[in-house]
């Protein structure tokens, strides 16, 4: 496995975008899962569609772990589950909901925080029983913090964690993660959604971490290197069409040095980026279709035959490529709602590696990532929802049970479900 992901731990994995201390945003989870049919564990109803990926974590140092994530529909709210059992602990109203929660104790206080933002409100820090601890307002745009999740570390060494993130009136915002308090900020493209989420690494080895994000609704987009003070170190070109990835870091080709990778919406193009800021390999993808992901794309060598494999959704189904072009495809119907993302890991510990993704077709999925075969579906019917948003943001494995073996959770339903047909699922057996 990449060394990038060996801080992970089965028991603190959230899903691989808010992972605190996993900032490369490479979707693969260590540990060994206990998913080898698919089985129910337990499914919640929750009443509005899911608008944001689980996050699990012992949130208030009870001992059992816990499931964050938000709701989109009338009203919005963000919800915290129990997570051995799927109960409700306590749920808060806020605006729509559609970008995912990160958990950290960016206080040093014992519990963790909860830190998001919401479409058409503000950003919010709050505490382990959700209540507000300091808000960031900003003006302008239409879609505020649609879809962008934050990355939260001391990224410049000062002792006290930042929070970076993407705002819809085009800024890319470095807060002070204690205070809220504005340290810098940048102009990344012009108003609307912003979906790429950044990623922060030392990607050139010279002992400071560079933070990138991709832009959005500029033309062209870029892919923007930044120093820790917010100032521009490199910026490439992508072209005319959104970046709904998150820029994910690793050594791709092999060669001992960390590429970055982007793929683009409607074009499909995969960009690898070197860590001087030059496109190494540009990738045409859409043979499939639409490639959009709000995740960041897997990149592990599956089959250790010594390239890096990458697995992308696309409109018709999952694939699987390396620098030399497509190894496989699976046809699926994944991409209603072009945004569904995949995980890699070993989710039946049977020592190879699956690849787990939600379908439009109302089916979660498992493909062994070697070869493309299904392992195992689960139907998440016959509740009435909206097909075309079953886990449209994004599945997540952790070890919710504390029984040292990981479960998958994904959440279903969309803006047009009827009210009870929304729930989060969790998997196991």
């Amino acid at each position: 496995m990449s060394s990038l992901g060996a801080s992970l731990t089965a028991r603190y994995y959230k899903p691989w975008y808010m992972q605190a201390g996993n900032l490369h945003r490479n979707p693969v989870v260590e540990g060994k899962g206990s998913c080898y049919t698919g089985k129910l564990l337990w499914r919640t109803r929750i009443g509005e569609a899911c608008g944001s990926p689980p996050v699990v974590r012992d949130v208030d140092r009870d001992g059992r772990m816990e499931v964050v994530f938000g709701l989109f529909g009338t009203g919005g709210s963000l919800v915290c589950l129990d997570g051995p059992t799927g109960r409700v602990k306590w749920q808060v109203p806020t605006t729509y909901s559609y970008q995912g929660a990160t958990l950290k104790d960016v206080n040093e206080d014992g519990f963790c925080e909860i830190l998001h933002g919401v479409e058409r409100g503000p950003f919010y820090c709050r505490n382990h029983l959700g209540e507000v601890m300091w808000q960031f307002v900003q003006t302008g745009g239409t879609q505020s913090y649609k879809g962008a999740t934050p990355a939260i570390t001391d990224v410049d060494n000062d002792g006290v964690d930042e929070v970076l993130l993407s705002h819809g009136n085009g800024y890319f915002y470095c807060l002070n993660a204690v205070t809220g308090s504005l340290k810098w900020s940048y102009q990344i493209g012009l108003t609307g959604y912003n979906y790429s989420s950044p990623s922060v690494e030392d990607i050139d080895g010279d002992g400071v971490r560079e933070t990138l994000v991709a832009s959005w609704e500029a033309v062209p987009n870029h892919c923007y290197c930044f120093r820790p003070d917010g100032t521009v170190k490199w910026a490439v070109p992508i072209g005319a069409v959104e970046p709904w990835s998150p820029p994910v870091i690793d050594d791709v080709d092999g060669d001992g040095e960390l590429e970055v990778v982007v793929t683009t919406y409607n074009n499909g193009m995969i960009y690898i980026i070197s860590n001087k800021g030059v496109i190494k390999y540009q990738i045409n993808a859409y043979s499939h279709g639409i490639v959009a992901n709000i995740g960041g794309i897997p990149i592990l060598d599956v089959d250790n035959d010594g390239l890096k494999e990458m697995f992308i959704p696309s409109k018709k189904g999952m694939s699987c490529y390396t620098i030399n072009g497509e190894k496989w495809f699976a046809e699926y119907l994944v991409g209603l709602s072009h945004n569904h993302s995949g995980i890699v890991g070993d989710f039946d510990s049977d020592g190879r590696y699956e690849v787990f993704f939600p379908s439009d077709n109302a089916n979660l999925i498992m493909l062994d990532a070697a070869t493309g075969i299904e392992k195992w579906k689960y139907f998440v019917g016959p509740l009435p929802f909206d097909m075309s948003c079953v886990g449209r943001y994004g599945a997540a494995a952790a070890d919710i049970d504390n029984d040292g073996l990981l479960e998958l959770l994904c959440g279903v339903g969309g803006a047009s479900s009827s009210p009870n047909a929304s729930c989060m699922i969790a998997l196991k057996g």
